[in-house]
């Protein structure tokens, strides 16, 4: 496996990612009924949003392993932060390393449970402002 210093760093994230993937099973999407398109599409990207970040905390973790491989002072330190960010936000959108499409399902199962709650409420509600007193 290749160093964080070497040029195929990407293809070293493909091969873990693609390992990966093959390891686990496809996580089951719930259906919605209740959540409209544009949530769900908000919801995906928050779930991206969010798996990019862990990645980039872990890379940003790596650091103090691979301190001895770069010797550019302060430039950098604030390159190596802005290239974290864009190859985390790669890894992400190459596929990611599956924690995007776990933490969607999720939301998307609190969000089918809360609109459903909200419309069963609202039906009650209704049917209630209908009864003679």
């Amino acid at each position: 496996m290749s160093t964080l210093g070497s040029p195929d760093l990407t293809a070293s994230f493909m091969r873990m990612q693609t390992s990966m993937q093959q390891g686990m099973q496809a996580t089951k999407i719930p259906t919605a009924e209740h959540v409209t398109d544009e949530e769900k599409a908000t919801l995906r990207e928050k779930a991206k949003e969010f798996e990019s970040f862990f990645i980039y905390q872990s890379m940003e973790l790596m650091k103090p392993d691979i301190d001895s491989e770069f010797s550019g002072g302060y430039a950098e330190d604030m390159f190596r932060h802005t290239l974290n960010e864009q190859m985390a936000n790669n890894v992400t959108e190459a596929g990611g390393i599956g924690i995007a499409d776990t933490i969607y399902a999720e939301l998307l199962k609190n969000q089918e449970n809360r609109n459903a709650t909200l419309a069963a409420a609202k039906a009650a509600g209704q049917a209630y402002s209908g009864v003679a007193r």
